[in-house]
C-alpha cells in the first residue's frame, strides 16, 4: 500500500540520522515512569555504567526519563562534542542510587548547568501557598543542560553549576522567558565524591556528622519492610477479615477471586494462583503488622517469596515472627527538612509505613537475630556489627552486661528524635543513611538513652508509657468516620455529631515521616464504624503524639 511504504520510507529516513548523522543537540522532556516498559537488551546494556559498584540492594535506575538522559550522553559521546539539554524528574540530583549517573556524567561533559524548578507537592515545596510545579503533576522537575566542548577527553569532572527557583508558576514561567536571568543564576557547586549531587548542600557540620557511624552499617541484618503488592486483599483491618480472604483463597476457583475482590490482571511479583497456592500450603500464619504509624492490622506471613505476600522480607521478617523482639525502622533520605524520622516495631512492618514521597523506604533493623530452624545453634544474637558495638560501649561506659544492646538501641532512638540533631543534619539525611554521633560521655548516652527509651515504650504502645488517655468521644450517632478535621475547639470531628474533645493542634499536625498520624489513622478509616477499641485506640494516638513532642524537646545531645 502506498501509505505504507511511505511509513516505512520515512522511518528508514529517520533511523539513517539516529544512526549516521552526527548528532550535536539533544532536547527533550522524556516521560517519568518508574516502571518503565522499555526493558530492551540494547537499552538495558546501555545505562549499565549508571548502575555499576553501586553495590545496592535495590537500584532505582529503570525510570524512562534515566534511559533518555543516557541515551542522548551517548549521542554526545559519539559525536565527540555537542550539548544535552532536558527537563525532567529532579530526584536524580541528588538521589543515592543515581550517584554514579551523576559521576558518569561530569566524565562525559564540560560543564553541568542545573536549574532546581522544584514543585514536587510532596515535599514542603510544591505546596499551593509556597510553590508551584510548572506542570501538572506531583513530581519536582529541573532543567539541565549538559556542555562537552571538545571531542577529546575530560580532564578530570565537569564542573557544575546549580541554582534553584521557588515561587508561583507564573512566576517561574516569567523567569524561564527572559534569557537574561541565565546569565546570572548559577553557582558553582561542590559536586565531588561520594555522591555527586547536582544540587547544593551547605553544611559546616559536615566533619562532625560523618564521624559518627552509618545506621546501617551497626546492623549486620536489614531490610526494607514487606510489600505485599495487593494491600487491599492482603492487609485486613481484623483477624475475621484476613480470616475471610484467606478462607476465599483457598477454597474458591481464580476466577471467582479475581471478580470478588475486583483484582487487576496478575503481574509479575503477585498471581492469584500463586496466592492460592501459597495459603493451600499450610505453611503460613496470621500476624500482627504495621500498616501505617500506629496502625495495626492484620496480614499473612508464610515467607514465600511472591505467594500471597509478593516480598515477605523472611531474612529479616523471620526474626521477629512469633518472636521476642523490638525493630528500629529508619529511612534512607529524607524529603521535608525536619520530619526526618524513626519509628520502632514488635511486628512485621510495611514497605511504606511512614511514607516519603518518591525517595528512599523504610528499613526494619531487629535488635536480635535468632537461630535458623534445624540449626545447632540455640541462642539469639545483637544484630550489632561487633566492633562498632564495641566502640559505643566503650564511650557510654558500658560494662557489657546483659541489657546493654537494649541501652544502645534506645540511645540511637532518642538521637533519631532530637530536634538539634534532625535541624543541623538536615541536608545529610537527605542523602543516605542517617549516621549516629558516638556517645560524647557517659552522661550524654545516659540522657539521651532514657529519653530514647521513653519514645522507645510510648511507640510501642505499652499501657504503662502512655497512661491515662483524656480527649472523651462525644455526640451521638453510628460512629461513621466521614471528613475527619479538627475545629477552632480542639474538636476532631468524625462526623457532623461525632467527635473527640480537647485535642492539642500540634497532635493533630505532628508528623511522623510523611504522615500526620492522627489525621492518616482517621482518613483511612473513612465509611467504616469505629467501635470501643478503635475510639480507645485513638485516644491513644492523640497522647502518644503529645508526650513525643514533649519528650523530644528534653533531648540535650551536644553535637
Amino acid at each position: 500500500m502506498p501509505f505504507a511504504r511511505w511509513l516505512s520510507e520515512e522511518a528508514k529516513g529517520a533511523n539513517t540520522i539516529k544512526r549516521d548523522t552526527p548528532i550535536m543537540c539533544v532536547i527533550g522532556n522524556p516521560p517519568y515512569n518508574p516502571s518503565s516498559t522499555n526493558n530492551g537488551a540494547w537499552i538495558n546494556r546501555l545505562i549499565e555504567p549508571y548502575k555499576a559498584e553501586l553495590g545496592e540492594q535495590k537500584v532505582n535506575l529503570n525510570d524512562d526519563y534515566i534511559k533518555f538522559i543516557r541515551l542522548g550522553e551517548s549521542y554526545i559521546e559519539k559525536n565527540g562534542f555537542g550539548i544535552l539539554a532536558m527537563i525532567t524528574n529532579n530526584s536524580f540530583l541528588d538521589g543515592i542510587t543515581q550517584r554514579h549517573m551523576r559521576r558518569h556524567l561530569r566524565r562525559t561533559f564540560d560543564a553541568i548547568y542545573v536549574l532546581n524548578l522544584h514543585g514536587d507537592i510532596r515535599t514542603d515545596s510544591g505546596s499551593t501557598d509556597k510553590d508551584e510545579n510548572v506542570f501538572d503533576i506531583t513530581q519536582g522537575v529541573s532543567i539541565c543542560v549538559m556542555v562537552k566542548r571538545n571531542s577529546g577527553k575530560v580532564e578530570g569532572l565537569a564542573e557544575t553549576f546549580y541554582a534553584d527557583l521557588f515561587g508561583k508558576r507564573e512566576a517561574k514561567y516569567a523567569f524561564l522567558f527572559d534569557t537574561q536571568n541565565w546569565k546570572q543564576a548559577f553557582e558553582v557547586i561542590d559536586a565531588d565524591a561520594p555522591n555527586y549531587r547536582f544540587r547544593t548542600a551547605t553544611n559546616p557540620d559536615q566533619d562532625a556528622y560523618e564521624r559518627g557511624f552509618p545506621l546501617n552499617c551497626l546492623a549486620q541484618q536489614y531490610s526494607s519492610g514487606v510489600q505485599t503488592k495487593r494491600d487491599g486483599v492482603c492487609v485486613a483491618f481484623n483477624q475475621s477479615d484476613i480470616e475471610a480472604t484467606l478462607a476465599d483463597f483457598a477454597s474458591l476457583p481464580i476466577d471467582e477471586i479475581r471478580q470478588k475482590y475486583d483484582l487487576p490482571a496478575d503481574g509479575r511479583d503477585w498471581t492469584i494462583k500463586s496466592a492460592k497456592e501459597d495459603v493451600q500450603s499450610g505453611y503460613g500464619r496470621i500476624i500482627p503488622f504495621l500498616y501505617k504509624p500506629f496502625d495495626i492490622r492484620k496480614s499473612f506471613f508464610s515467607g514465600k517469596t511472591k505467594g500471597f505476600v509478593a516480598y515477605p522480607r523472611r531474612d529479616v521478617m523471620a526474626n521477629i515472627v512469633g518472636r521476642e523482639n523490638v525493630s528500629m525502622l529508619f529511612n534512607r533520605q529524607t524529603v521535608r527538612d525536619y520530619f526526618s524520622y524513626a519509628g520502632v516495631t514488635n511486628h512485621v512492618c510495611n514497605h511504606g509505613t511512614f511514607y516519603l514521597g518518591n525517595r528512599g523506604q523504610d528499613y526494619c533493623f531487629p535488635l536480635y537475630l535468632y537461630p535458623e530452624e534445624g540449626t545447632l545453634e540455640t541462642e539469639r544474637r545483637v544484630n550489632f556489627d561487633p566492633k562498632i558495638y564495641a566502640e559505643i560501649r566503650k564511650r557510654a561506659g558500658l560494662s557489657g552486661a546483659d541489657g546493654d544492646e537494649l541501652n544502645v538501641f534506645d540511645y540511637i532512638y532518642g538521637v533519631l528524635h532530637s530536634p538539634d540533631y534532625r535541624r543541623t543534619y538536615a541536608q545529610f539525611l537527605k542523602i543516605d543513611f542517617p549516621r549516629i554521633p558516638y556517645p560524647a560521655s557517659p552522661e550524654v548516652f545516659a540522657h539521651v538513652a532514657d529519653k530514647g527509651g521513653q519514645l522507645r515504650r510510648l511507640h510501642l504502645m505499652e499501657d504503662v508509657a502512655i497512661g491515662a488517655a483524656p480527649y472523651p468521644f462525644k455526640g451521638d450517632g453510628d460512629n461513621v468516620v466521614v471528613k475527619p478535621s479538627l475545629s477552632d475547639g480542639g474538636r476532631v470531628m468524625i462526623n457532623p455529631d461525632q467527635y473527640f474533645e480537647g485535642v492539642p493542634q500540634l497532635a493533630w499536625e505532628f508528623h511522623i515521616g510523611g504522615y500526620q498520624p492522627a489525621q492518616k489513622w482517621l482518613k483511612d478509616r473513612k465509611g467504616r464504624a469505629l467501635s470501643f477499641d478503635d475510639v480507645m485506640h485513638y485516644q491513644r494516638i492523640i497522647k502518644i503524639l503529645c508526650e513525643t513532642d514533649r519528650i523530644m524537646k528534653e533531648i540535650e545531645l551536644p553535637l
